[in-house]
């Protein structure tokens, strides 16, 4: 099942009773777990909503919540991210919870691992969602959904453009779409000149050039160009992606990318990712990683500002 038509599904009530996200791209599986918890949210009113991390070692609390009854409410919705990660016990028990879900719950998987023998038995059990890069022709209709979603209309034009310039990972994309939204005002329809005053370069600072600082440890300028794409429109989860993926690539280089790479932008992320391995060879990425869960989830459940969540981030980060 693709992205889209699995999205369309949820929104319009249409859910199941287990989900498999398998897959690495970061965007598209926190837009399927948005849209599951709204949809759930939206049909039930008052739920329980529980997340488990695999580095979290928590696997007796997911199974408990997978057995118990909410203290508010009946219905829950319970997310795993890196369900790879269960032990053998675990995996067993929640193997006989799939023979048999609850009704009241709504579950939802992260999986990046190999397709052993627990993964397939979870895809036979689940509805598994592709959560890869897409195609170019997918790429382009999920960039168009997801801006049509947003309430704004976007030339043909202009969406070529957009595509064309930033389709090395969807925050990419997305995090250029907000700062061309900051510059449209009141109007709701993108045109390609719009594009061009943003992704052509007017603007001071790209997310590509924070990432390059952070890359470098140049603290100064990494906190310098955080503020001043702040200031242009980007929030705080598109920074965690970017963040995500550069690490993510960056510590996993030696093992999966150092293969040479066939075209300008793989050459590009490529070295990129060859220099991040570099600079933080030593570091403690499961540090890295923890930080930037906990920051993404800051963002979406206080009211911290985003100098308040990611300064602090982007100094533990570059000093560890």
């Amino acid at each position: 099942m693709t992205f889209i038509d699995e999205i369309k599904k949820i929104e319009r009530g249409q859910l199941k009773p287990i989900y498999l996200l398998y897959g690495t791209d970061y965007y598209i599986r926190e837009e399927l777990i948005q849209s599951i918890n709204k949809a759930f949210e939206k049909k039930y009113k008052d739920i329980e909503k529980f997340i488990f991390y695999g580095t979290d070692k928590k696997d007796h609390d997911f199974i408990e919540s997978l057995s118990s009854m909410g203290l508010f409410s009946s219905k829950k919705i319970v997310i795993y991210k890196g369900i790879e990660k269960l032990t053998t016990k675990a995996k067993n028990q929640f193997i006989k919870y799939l023979e048999k879900p609850d009704q009241n719950i709504v579950l939802v998987v992260t999986y990046e691992g190999t397709k052993n023998k627990f993964f397939k038995t979870l895809d036979q059990l689940s509805q598994t969602i592709s959560c890869w890069k897409p195609y170019p022709k997918q790429y382009t209709g999920i960039v168009k959904m997801q801006i049509n979603k947003m309430g704004f209309e976007i030339t043909p034009p202009a969406l070529e453009l957009l595509v064309h310039e930033t389709d090395d990972t969807f925050s990419h994309t997305f995090s250029e779409f907000e700062k061309i939204v900051v510059s449209l005002e009141n109007r709701k329809k993108i045109e390609i000149q719009d594009v061009k005053s943003v992704v052509g370069g007017t603007r001071n600072y790209q997310m590509s050039d924070f990432i390059n600082s952070v890359k470098n440890k140049n603290l100064f300028d990494a906190v310098k160009i955080c503020i001043a794409l702040k200031d242009s429109g980007a929030k705080v989860p598109f920074f965690i992606v970017v963040l995500y993926n550069f690490f993510i690539n960056s510590w996993a280089y030696y093992e999966v990318h150092s293969q040479s790479a066939n075209n300008y932008w793989a050459k590009t992320r490529t070295k990129e990712w060859e220099q991040g391995s570099a600079n933080y060879r030593g570091s403690d990425y499961s540090f890295i990683f923890q930080r930037l869960r906990e920051a993404d989830y800051r963002s979406k459940s206080t009211n911290l500002s985003v100098e308040e969540i990611m300064i602090p981030l982007i100094y533990e980060i570059i000093k560890i």
